[in-house]
């Protein structure tokens, strides 16, 4: 009896998976193929296969960024990878605020901050890679 218990609840388990992947959430979906999109953008996939350091020591402390083109260490593209999932999120404020305007107060408050939050993320990106170049030559 137990036995007969244990396969139901597998073949339960199997019909739910099947089920996920017939018609999969699409909000999931989007967030995992965001997040994925930024993770190999920002050089994620670079410093899990290579295994760079999290930081480089100096005698004079920490450094996040490596000063060059060529190499990257993993705060750096944490650091990056952040700053690419707050332009997203400043692109969906702006989605958001203009296909469903509540009011117009609201729906300007929220297309300002998303322009904020997407200009925040391009200036500092700009500067860490004006960072990476400045000291490579």
């Amino acid at each position: 009896m137990r036995e007969i218990r244990v396969i139901n609840v597998f073949r339960e388990a199997w019909e739910a998976i099947e089920r996920f992947l017939e018609a999969p959430p699409k909000r999931i979906l989007g967030i995992l193929i965001v997040a994925l999109t930024c993770l190999f953008l920002s050089g994620g996939l670079f410093c899990i296969i290579m295994r760079t350091p999290a930081v480089i020591t100096t005698p004079r402390g920490f450094v996040f960024y490596y000063p060059g083109i060529d190499y990257q260490t993993g705060a750096e593209a944490f650091i990056v990878f952040l700053l690419m999932i707050m332009g997203v999120v400043g692109l969906l404020m702006i989605h958001q605020s203009m296909s469903q305007p509540r009011s117009r107060g609201r729906s300007l408050a929220f297309t300002l901050l998303g322009l904020l939050l997407i200009a925040i993320c391009m200036l500092a990106l700009a500067w860490l890679i004006y960072l990476k170049v400045l000291f490579y030559v």
